[in-house]
């Protein structure tokens, strides 16, 4: 039991060890009064109001005092009288009381407020906090990309809104969209596209002349029009023309070595109504490379000079930046993305003679899809740094650290098992408005060297897509994954080929 001490004139104290004070809850203290109602049959009163204007009528010494005493209560029976004055409850003195008792708890060392808070935000849990919050991947929509499906190569490479090209509509019935997207890059922005088809060809040219490209890197196989559709001539001297908005007229070809070609060509806007309708726009040609293959490291570097130096002597846009280079494959994410990354860590170890190696990638997969999916496309990449390191002087050529790096990059390639055969199914080149488009098998990802039995990114990892179906076909032929649903999450790894193992 708890004891109450209380005396009847100043001075005077009685201690009564059965008299067990409990204060009732909060709620119901009287507000006005401020008594509080005790379960041993009396009430209390006085002490500090906070209301001026009921402070006349407060005790002399803004003590506590009983004021009510419940006839035949424990209080009455132990002898407690109206004006006593309460000196301790629970072993707490009250503000006059002249007994010293202190509390266990008072013996107990508790930590300041300002070391706290500064404990907290030095080095606790607000920096855990704000760690984990810059973990957490941002939300990724392809709303554009299940709006305009038949616009789009494949059902399952689908394009991330954030960080897409959005085109300006020029004559009645064109769209916005394009599946292209858009990454920073020193010395010029990079457009990461897929190669256009018959239907999509106009779109194609707009993003080309409403971005002020200048210079275009093709990693696919011209010759092939499922792949990509014709979009200038491959003979000197001939011309295209689409539509009645543009011709591009081929003025020159150069071969430079067997996997090279470059093009120059000369696109005119017949709707630009100034006096410039006509640009030049040089076009590099990478022949050879097939889809998730690994390829002639000093092609790539060659082809990442010459792209270089076109954009240099090219015009810069009106506002004095440097215009983007544009490049694609067939869908715009395999070996293009290898080949805007090389670029992009070309341009560092030029500018900065250091690369930032998982923070770029990194980067570019939030805003592109699919790239970098398989690990060889990851160790051929490493391979074409090295290169540009020992080719600038950054690793001395032929040095125990160079031919080291090398050997390891190779021996990555033994632990990514046999590639699989199979295809991403695709869509026909047909016009819209048509009946549903037929799928075909991609044949060139049938030639891929090396497969990835656990691909890049755990299953639930990935970003997440707050938009409708993309477009409810089965990719059968890589795993047998629908499209992205409604609230559906798809992680960076693509759905594996099922097929043959080569």
């Amino acid at each position: 039991m708890s004891t109450a001490v209380y005396g009847h004139t100043p001075g005077e104290s009685l201690e009564c060890m059965s008299l067990a004070i409990e204060l009732r809850k909060e709620e119901h203290i009287d507000p006005h009064t401020r008594k509080v109602v005790l379960r041993v049959g009396f009430k209390l009163g006085g002490g500090i109001d906070q209301d001026p204007a009921r402070a006349p009528y407060q005790y002399p010494d803004n003590g506590i005092y009983v004021t009510y005493i419940e006839p035949d209560s424990p209080a009455d029976r132990a002898g407690l009288r109206r004006h006593d004055k309460i000196l301790r409850v629970r072993e707490r003195a009250s503000r006059e009381s002249t007994v010293s008792a202190k509390s266990a708890q008072q013996d107990v060392q508790g930590e300041n407020l300002n070391d706290f808070v500064a404990c907290l935000s030095a080095g606790g849990k607000l920096k855990q906090h704000a760690e984990h919050d810059n973990v957490r991947r941002p939300e990724r929509q392809i709303n554009k990309f299940t709006r305009f499906t038949d616009k789009n190569r494949f059902n399952n490479a689908v394009l991330f809104s954030q960080g897409s090209v959005d085109l300006q509509p020029e004559e009645k019935g064109d769209t916005t969209y394009i599946h292209a997207s858009k990454i920073p890059c020193p010395g010029g922005a990079l457009i990461l596209s897929q190669a256009p088809m018959k239907h999509t060809l106009v779109d194609f040219y707009r993003l080309i002349w409403q971005q002020k490209v200048n210079t275009i890197v093709t990693l696919v196989n011209l010759e092939n029009k499922e792949d990509c559709f014709p979009y200038f001539e491959r003979k000197a001297g001939k011309k295209t023309t689409q539509r009645g908005r543009f011709r591009v007229r081929t003025v020159a070809v150069r071969a430079e070595g067997k996997s090279i070609v470059n093009y120059e060509l000369k696109i005119e806007n017949y709707l630009e109504k100034k006096e410039n309708k006509m640009r030049v726009l040089n076009v590099i040609s990478i022949l050879g490379w097939e889809p998730d293959q690994t390829f002639d490291v000093k092609v790539i570097v060659a082809a990442i000079h010459s792209a270089e130096a076109l954009k240099r002597i090219g015009p810069q846009i009106d506002n004095g930046k440097d215009a983007p280079m544009l490049i694609h494959g067939c869908s715009g994410i395999r070996r293009t993305g290898v080949f805007a990354l090389a670029y992009i860590f070309s341009k560092q170890i030029l500018g900065t003679r250091e690369i930032n190696l998982i923070g770029v990638i990194e980067q570019v997969r939030m805003v592109r899809y699919g790239v970098l999916r398989k690990k060889a496309m990851f160790f051929f990449l490493l391979e074409i740094v090295i290169a540009l390191m020992a080719e600038t002087g950054l690793v001395e050529p032929g040095s125990d650290d160079h031919l080291q790096a090398m050997a390891t990059v190779r021996k990555m390639y033994s632990t990514v098992g046999e590639g699989r055969a199979g295809g991403r199914k695709k869509k026909s080149s047909a016009g819209r408005g048509g009946s549903k488009s037929a799928e075909r098998t991609d044949k060139s990802e049938t030639k891929t060297d090396y497969g990835d039995d656990d691909d890049d990114a755990e299953e639930g990892h990935g970003p997440e897509y707050d938009d409708k179906s993309a477009t409810g076909k089965a990719d059968k032929s890589e795993g047998g994954k629908r499209s992205p649903g409604k609230n559906k999450t798809i992680g960076s790894k693509e759905p594996r080929s099922r097929g043959r193992k080569k």
